[in-house]
């Protein structure tokens, strides 16, 4: 039975709201100063992420195609993960590194992390399934999303600098 506008609505509010819980802690998993336990810690909250989302739309999950599926988001935009890796490995540079990595890694983080749970709620809401996400046609609105979030990040990291 098709949903009705009134549950279509529900599920996208869940959705958004999922997302942007999920994009705060990937934010806060990238202040872990360890290099590349964030990563691995930011992949997790990313794929839990998906994974509710695909609860919220009754889409069947599995791990392996979750996994591939965001890989294959992120790589259709390069300086994406490389963003999100170099901010994480910059903590391994003493001082000047790690405190670069610190104020990065949260923006990219998030951002992508936001980017991710759009993404996969509008392939969600048009009937879309892990097995049937193209990532290459998904490019241009997971790259609006981002940039989007990226510069909505900044803004706000901005504005908390200049009000302290």
């Amino acid at each position: 039975m098709p949903a009705t506008e009134t549950e279509e609505l529900d599920r996208a509010d869940t959705a958004l709201s999922l997302t942007k819980r999920y994009a705060a802690f990937a934010g806060g998993a990238a202040f872990i100063p360890i290099p590349v336990v964030d990563l691995a810690a930011i992949a997790a909250l990313q794929l839990k992420l998906v994974k509710d989302i695909s609860d919220v739309y009754d889409v069947k999950f599995s791990s392996n195609a979750g996994k591939a599926a965001i890989t294959a988001l992120l790589s259709t935009i390069v300086p994406v993960g490389a963003g999100i890796t170099a901010a994480s490995l910059l903590k391994a540079i003493p001082v000047l590194g790690t405190a670069l990595g610190i104020v990065s890694a949260p923006i990219f983080a998030t951002a992508a992390t936001y980017a991710v749970g759009r993404t996969f709620t509008m392939h969600f809401e048009s009937g879309g399934t892990l097995l049937t996400f193209d990532a290459e046609k998904m490019r241009g609105f997971f790259k609006k999303e981002y940039e989007a979030a990226t510069k909505s990040r900044s803004s706000s990291s901005a504005a908390a600098s200049k009000a302290s």
